[in-house]
């Protein structure tokens, strides 16, 4: 009954103007009921003549809910959390220019996929930067394929490497040519 009560008060509450109310009840034990207000909450201990009293100010109605208790809504923050002004720049990749320079040419095919194939072979056995290059020769007609290694700067380091690659490797038809190298900035 005095849960049916409390129930009745807060529909009373959200449908009519804000004013003082006033009930009376058999001799019953005391009793705690919430009132849920859109902007405040109030527990009141009801007693043989209980005494609600709520402010003068205009609220929206509220939500209605289907259980028996009224909960106070759940708050949410007045101010979102501070977002950075800017995007955190993503870390530095180093920057190619290509300069003339030396590489060491050790293969040369009419067909891209073996020479990919070789330069991918060549990168992973020997740890060491391979490209392929496509060069048109006017003389025979053909396109070539050719696999360089190295991004050298001087023909003397260049040079280096072809002596190992043609001791260590057994390419003894590798040479030095003149390319354009990448070079970090």
């Amino acid at each position: 009954m005095k849960r049916l009560l409390g129930i009745l008060l807060l529909g009373a509450m959200a449908c009519a103007p804000r004013q003082t109310v006033q009930e009376e009840t058999a001799s019953a034990p005391p009793e705690t009921l919430t009132v849920v207000d859109t902007i405040q909450v109030e527990t009141v201990t009801v007693s043989e003549e209980p005494v609600i009293t709520f402010d003068e100010t205009p609220t929206q109605p509220a939500p209605e809910t289907s259980s028996t208790t009224a909960e106070p809504a759940p708050q949410t923050p007045m101010n979102p959390p501070a977002q950075p002004a800017y995007e955190p720049a993503p870390p530095a990749t180093p920057q190619v220019r290509k300069v003339p320079g030396f590489r060491v040419q050790v293969f040369a095919s009419m067909y891209r996929d073996k020479a990919e194939a070789f330069r991918d072979g060549i990168v992973a056995q020997w740890g060491v930067k391979a490209y392929v290059v496509e060069e048109y020769d006017p003389a025979r007609g053909l396109t070539l394929y050719k696999v360089r290694v190295g991004n050298f700067l001087d023909r003397a380091s260049a040079e280096s490497m072809r002596d190992r690659i043609r001791s260590l490797w057994g390419y003894t038809d590798a040479f030095v040519v003149q390319d354009q190298v990448e070079v970090q900035r």
